[in-house]
């Protein structure tokens, strides 16, 4: 596997003080297409606890990317995007980050891509 796909961030880790927590990275078997499912969950380090759901995703294989060429920025025929209260606009959906994510800077379009 050589890229993280797409990633799907579900809740925060948080680690709290003076307590342990166990974390689960689990990785599936690969489709037909040679992409795996991810899953990351934690629980509290006792028995009882329950296991949550942090992130989950897809990994595919390097070779899916060969053909990207990114030593020009950005690439030629894009159009620059207005991002001016992108976080706001986001949050209005149900999609709130704080600022550790929020690192959004520019963003380009070209075509439909």
């Amino acid at each position: 596997c050589g890229l993280v796909e797409e990633l799907v961030l579900a809740a925060p880790l948080v680690l709290p003080a003076g307590t342990g927590v166990v974390v689960q990275v689990s990785v599936g078997g690969a489709d037909e297409s040679a992409r795996r499912a991810l899953t990351v969950y934690s629980r509290a380090d006792h028995a009882e606890a329950s296991w949550v759901l942090h992130a989950q995703g897809t990994l595919a294989p390097a070779a899916s990317q060969l053909g990207a060429d990114l030593s020009a920025w950005p690439p030629a025929g894009a159009e620059s995007v207005d991002i001016t209260g992108v976080y706001q606009q986001l949050a209005e959906r149900a999609y709130e980050y704080g600022p550790a994510f929020q690192g959004l800077r520019a963003v380009w379009r070209r075509g439909q891509d």
